[in-house]
């Protein structure tokens, strides 16, 4: 069996000879890439044509590496990836329709990130932060059936499409509620929801069951997310969201981020640095760590209409245990 470095090389070896007999003008390359929360090996497609670079396939390696070690056989390895490979280059020429620079701010949206987890990511892209957590901007290319086509704006894009950070993120905040709504739940209406639609899935399981067997038992608990259930931590962003929520509950809020997908929101009652606590456990033990967002918690005052830190928790890193 190779070693993951072996791998690399041999993968990339094969796949640059594969690439240069179907696809002209194109080659390989498996590099570190900073992703949310992580640095990964990424195998890269690159055209010689650097306008088109972003619209081209890249896959993250270890996977692959870890199914290598389950089957033992290269060749099938090799197989899939170039099946699967092929029929993303299929993509590309739809996809560079969509990448009209001109357009790239009207489809400009935020995220949030956790700012020391991602400390070298940040230095490559504007930004702006918000407590412990940092809002991103990424440019949504196009949405399909399996999800929507994205990329992170860098300086770089962010230059090239004439935008400072200001502009970004004014864009960004306006595009961010016209195309991702924000959808409210409580935790028993969420749960009905899931086991209508049969898509409950192992790991959401798993955190309701955590959830109503902790102290999160006593409050009545809403789930702050966006109509895609993708990047809707961020809806905590939205104008008059927060407030809303807390005139309807007639307190204060604590806000607790379960990933990078959603907020969970209880009443300003109890510790907490306790409520701290258990969000450290969900994302240690249920959270894979590229959807992590912070082991803290945060506060609303509903008078002033402000956020604040809640909590001062000694896990200020992501961890994942789940793994």
């Amino acid at each position: 069996m190779l070693d993951y470095e072996m791998f690399k090389e041999v993968l990339e070896k094969m796949l640059s000879n594969f690439i240069l007999e179907k696809y002209q003008g194109y080659q390989v390359k498996i590099v570190k890439r900073h992703k949310v929360n992580r640095v990964i090996d990424m195998m890269e497609i690159i055209s010689e044509d650097d306008t088109k670079r972003a619209a081209f396939p890249s896959f993250p390696t270890r996977p692959f590496y870890e199914f290598y070690l389950e089957c033992g056989n290269l060749q099938r390895i090799f197989q899939s990836i170039t099946e699967k490979l092929s029929k993303e280059m299929e993509k590309c020429p739809s996809i560079l329709e969509k990448m009209d620079l001109g357009k790239a701010g009207e489809n400009i949206i935020l995220t949030l990130v956790n700012t020391k987890q991602n400390k070298e990511l940040l230095q490559s892209v504007p930004h702006r932060k918000w407590h412990d957590l940092s809002i991103v901007y990424r440019w949504i290319i196009g949405k399909c059936e399996d999800g929507f086509g994205n990329t992170l704006v860098n300086h770089m894009l962010a230059d090239r499409i004439g935008m400072d950070e200001d502009s970004l993120y004014k864009a960004a905040l306006r595009n961010t509620q016209r195309m991702f709504p924000a959808r409210i739940d409580t935790m028993n209406d969420l749960m009905g929801k899931l086991l209508l639609a049969g898509v409950i899935s192992e790991e959401e399981t798993e955190l309701i069951n955590f959830l109503n067997s902790n102290i999160l038992a006593e409050h009545s608990m809403y789930i702050i997310s966006n109509s895609d259930n993708t990047f809707g931590a961020a809806c905590i962003l939205y104008e008059n969201l927060l407030h809303g929520l807390a005139e309807k509950v007639g307190s204060d809020l604590y806000i607790m981020p379960s990933s990078i997908h959603e907020m969970i929101v209880v009443d300003a009652s109890g510790d907490p640095d306790e409520l701290a606590r258990m969000v450290r456990d969900i994302n240690y033990n249920l959270v894979e760590l590229e959807e992590q967002l912070s082991n803290q918690v945060y506060h609303y005052d509903r008078s002033s209409r402000r956020v604040t830190l809640a909590s001062d928790t000694l896990y200020k890193r992501l961890e994942n245990g789940t793994k």
